[in-house]
C-alpha cells in the first residue's frame, strides 16, 4: 500500500478541512485570552485575576477537547460506514461526559473559588478579581460543552464551516461588549472584571443558542433530535474510553 493517495482532490480537501478547524481551535481559545488584553487597560490586580482563571478554564478547555476529539475519531469512522445510528450514540456519550466535566469544574469553581485560585497565589487583590470573575463565567461551562460535543459531531461528518464561522462570531461578541460592559460605554455601567465576564458568559450562551439552531433547521446528514442523547451503549462507552484517553 503506498503511502501517497494519488486522487489530488483528497489533499486539497484535508488542507481545507485541516485549516478551518485548526483556525476554529485558535479563535476558541481567544475568546478567553481576550479578556485579558480587554482588562489589560483596567487595573493590574484585575488583569492578573483573570489571567489566572484563564489558566484554570484552560483546563476544562482540554479535557472537553480530549473528549470532542475522541468524539470526532468514532464518529468518523461510523461516518465512513453511513452508519448513523451509532454516531448519534457516540454524540450522546460525548455530550453526557463533557456536560459531566463542566459540571464538577463549575461545582468546584462556584464553591470554592477563593480557595482554588489560593493555590496560584497569596496576593489578596489577584485573589478577590479572579474569585469575582471565576463567579461568573463558571456558568458559562456547560454551554462550552454543549456546543464543542455538537461541532464535534458535525466535524465527524465534515461539516466544518459553521464552526469556524461560530467561534469567530462569539470572538467579535465578546470583545464588543468586554469594551462595553468592561469600562461602561453606550450608557452601561462600568463593570470592570465582572463586565469581562458576563460578556464571555453572553458569547458562549448565544453561540450555544446558535450550533443548537443551525443543527435543528439546516443539517441534512446526522439530524440529530433531544431523544438521540438518552441513547446509551455500554460497549460503545468502553470503546469512546480507550480512544478518548489517548489525547
Amino acid at each position: 500500500m503506498g503511502l501517497w493517495v494519488r486522487e489530488r482532490g483528497f489533499y486539497k480537501r484535508f488542507f481545507w478541512l485541516t485549516l478551518i478547524i485548526g483556525m476554529q481551535n485558535l479563535i476558541s481559545v481567544g475568546v478567553n485570552l481576550s479578556d485579558n488584553v480587554m482588562l489589560g487597560g483596567y487595573s493590574e490586580s484585575a488583569l492578573s485575576g483573570v489571567a489566572l482563571a484563564t489558566q484554570i478554564q484552560f483546563l476544562l478547555h482540554m479535557l472537553v477537547m480530549g473528549v470532542c476529539e475522541g468524539l470526532v475519531i468514532m464518529s468518523s469512522r461510523f461516518w465512513g460506514a453511513k452508519d448513523m445510528d451509532s454516531i448519534k450514540k457516540s454524540a450522546s456519550i460525548g455530550m453526557r461526559l463533557t456536560i459531566a466535566l463542566s459540571l464538577v469544574m463549575w461545582a468546584v469553581i462556584f464553591f470554592l473559588p477563593h480557595e482554588v485560585l489560593s493555590i496560584f497565589t497569596k496576593d489578596a487583590n489577584v485573589i478577590a478579581a479572579g474569585a469575582e470573575y471565576l463567579s461568573i463565567i463558571c456558568f458559562s461551562y456547560v454551554f462550552f460543552a454543549i456546543t464543542s460535543s455538537l461541532l464535534a459531531t458535525l466535524r465527524s461528518v465534515e461539516t466544518v464551516k459553521i464552526g469556524f464561522v461560530v467561534s469567530l462570531s462569539t470572538l467579535i461578541i465578546n470583545i464588543i461588549l468586554n469594551y462595553i460592559l468592561i469600562y461602561g460605554y453606550l450608557g452601561f455601567p462600568e463593570l470592570g472584571v465582572a463586565g469581562s465576564a458576563i460578556a464571555t458568559l453572553t458569547a458562549r450562551v448565544i453561540e450555544c443558542v446558535i450550533v443548537i439552531l443551525y443543527i435543528k433547521r439546516f443539517d441534512r446528514k446526522i439530524m440529530l433530535k433531544l431523544q438521540d442523547f438518552l441513547q446509551f451503549d455500554a460497549a460503545l462507552f468502553k470503546q469512546y474510553i480507550r480512544v478518548a484517553r489517548r489525547f
